[in-house]
């Protein structure tokens, strides 16, 4: 009874190691196949976003970013993002995670932007488009916007 028992423990145990690992080799997969998609992508976008030229940005936008940016607290916190001066360089491009819902894959990340005028940290969350992405959203944190 008690070796019955054991081998039902056991096999549960196994079970839910080889679960976890798989889980756990899946996540490192996309993050890498992620990353090695979104990267150039961001690389460029991020210079023509922080180039600060609203009519630019435009294709780089989702339909419902676009929407929020188009509205008149949507341009002021553009117009914020424009103290950071031009972009100078990108550094540490980190995939944080990766969300699907009905119709629609959302990849999110972190950079570490150089500008003219100070760093900001940038967490920015794509979306999956054709065979390109659009930026659903993008929320930039530096300390200049306290100054």
């Amino acid at each position: 009874m008690i070796k019955k028992i054991l081998k039902v423990i056991g096999s549960f145990l196994l079970v839910t190691i080889l679960v976890i690992s798989s889980i756990y080799i899946w996540i490192l997969f996309e993050k890498e196949k992620q990353e090695a998609l979104a990267k150039p992508y961001l690389n460029k976008s991020m210079i023509i976003f922080s180039k600060w030229d609203f009519n630019n940005m435009k294709v780089l936008l989702s339909p419902s970013t676009l929407k929020n940016f188009e509205t008149k607290k949507g341009r002021k916190v553009y117009k914020m993002f424009s103290r950071l001066g031009n972009l100078e360089k990108i550094d540490n491009i980190n995939f944080i995670s990766s969300t699907i819902d009905l119709n629609n894959k959302y990849i999110t990340f972190s950079i570490l932007g150089h500008f003219e005028n100070d760093y900001a940290l940038i967490k920015i969350v794509l979306i999956e488009s054709n065979d390109s992405y659009l930026i659903n959203y993008i929320q930039i944190t530096s300390d200049i916007f306290i100054r």
